[in-house]
C-alpha cells in the first residue's frame, strides 16, 4: 500500500527535519479529504524536470522549492486539494525547504508534498564526493578535494562513519583553569590543533569543545566554549572520552578527517569499499525541511507522505 501523509495542523512554531536523518514520514490521511480530492489539483515534480516548466506530469518543475512557490500562486482560488507529487529519485538541495503560514491550505483543503504511486522520493541536502586518489599507501587512507564545507558527518554507502578519534579515555589528562595539563607530549605535534575537538561524557551530559593550542605540557581550550561548558556545579565538563578530528587520529578503517582549510577529504575504507563505485556523501544543509509558523499565520492543513528525508 502507498504510505500515508502526515498532515500538520496549526504549527506554531518550528518543526525541523535535521541533515543526518532518515525519515520515511507516514501517517493517517485525514478524515473528509475523500470528497475534497473530486476537485484537487496536482503539481508534478522530477529529478529530471525544469523549474521552467509548467508543472505538468509531462513536464514536471525540477525543484521542491519552485513547486512551493508556484503553489502559492494557486493556492488562494483552489477549490479542492493540491497534491505535489514527488517522482522517483533523488532532490539534492542546497538551502533548507521553508513553509511558512503562507503555504497553509486554505477553506479547509490541504496542500501535501507526496510520493508518486510505486516512488520512494530522497529529499537530501548532501552531495557526494568523487574524485579518490592514495593519499597514503602504506595506511591505505585515500583523499578527494571538496572545496568549502564543514561537517561532522560523512556517509559512505548510507553508512554513517567515524570522524577520526583516539581511544576512549584517553590517559594523562588534569583540569585546569583554561583546560588541561597533559603528559602525552606528541600532540603538540598535531598539525591544525584549532580543529581538534574534545569530546566529554559524565552522566546525562556531553560536552563537546574546540582546542585552542597545544603545548607539550598543556591544552588550552577555546573560550566561550570552555566557559560554558563549567558554569553548572557538579555537572561541568571532565576529562575527554576522546579527542576527535585530526589527521593523526586517523588510523582504522571506517575513519574520516577533513581539512577545512585545504577543503581535502581523507578517509580510510573499510574492508571491501571501492571508492571508485561507493557513493560517498558529505551533508552540506543542516536542517532539511523547516515548517516555521506563528501565532499570528500559523502553518496548517500541510502534509508530507511517502518522503524519505
Amino acid at each position: 500500500m502507498p504510505k500515508s501523509p502526515t498532515f500538520l495542523r496549526g504549527a506554531r512554531k518550528t518543526f525541523t527535519v535535521a541533515a543526518g536523518l532518515t525519515l520515511a514520514v507516514t501517517a493517517l490521511v485525514p478524515a473528509g479529504t475523500a470528497s475534497a480530492k473530486q476537485s484537487s489539483v496536482s503539481v508534478y515534480v522530477s529529478p529530471t524536470g525544469q523549474d521552467a516548466n509548467a508543472g505538468t506530469k509531462a513536464a514536471p518543475f525540477k525543484t521542491l522549492a519552485r513547486a512551493r512557490d508556484y503553489v502559492r500562486t494557486i493556492s488562494q482560488q483552489a477549490t479542492g486539494d493540491i497534491d505535489v507529487v514527488l517522482a522517483d529519485g533523488t532532490y539534492s538541495i542546497t538551502d533548507t525547504f521553508t513553509l511558512t503560514g503562507a503555504d497553509s491550505g486554505v477553506n479547509g483543503h490541504w496542500i501535501t508534498y507526496r510520493a508518486a504511486p510505486g516512488a520512494q522520493p530522497v529529499i537530501s541536502g548532501g552531495s557526494q564526493v568523487t574524485g579518490w586518489s592514495v593519499s597514503d599507501p602504506a595506511r591505505g587512507i585515500y583523499k578527494a578535494h571538496v572545496g568549502a564545507i564543514d561537517t561532522r558527518q560523512l556517509y559512505v554507502n548510507g553508512e554513517l562513519e567515524t570522524r577520526a578519534r583516539t581511544g576512549d579515555n584517553p590517559p594523562g589528562f588534569s583540569k585546569t583553569a583554561t583546560g588541561y595539563s597533559i603528559t602525552d607530549t606528541s600532540l603538540r605535534n598535531v598539525k591544525n590543533q584549532s580543529a581538534i575537538e574534545v569530546d566529554s561524557r559524565w552522566g546525562w551530559m556531553q560536552f563537546r569543545c574546540p582546542v585552542q593550542a597545544i603545548t607539550a605540557n598543556a591544552m588550552t581550550m577555546q573560550q566561550q566554549c570552555w566557559h560554558n561548558a563549567n558554569l553548572h556545579e557538579g555537572q561541568e565538563i571532565q576529562t575527554p572520552s576522546w579527542l576527535e578530528n585530526a589527521y593523526e587520529f586517523l588510523d582504522t578503517p571506517g575513519e574520516w578527517y577533513l581539512d577545512k582549510s585545504a577543503g581535502d577529504l581523507y578517509y580510510q575504507p573499510k574492508p571491501g569499499q571501492n571508492l571508485a563505485t561507493a557513493t560517498v556523501t558529505v551533508p552540506r544543509v543542516q536542517n532539511l525541511v523547516d515548517v516555521n509558523g506563528d501565532v499570528g499565520h500559523p502553518v496548517s492543513n500541510v502534509g508530507f507522505g511517502g518522503i524519505t528525508f
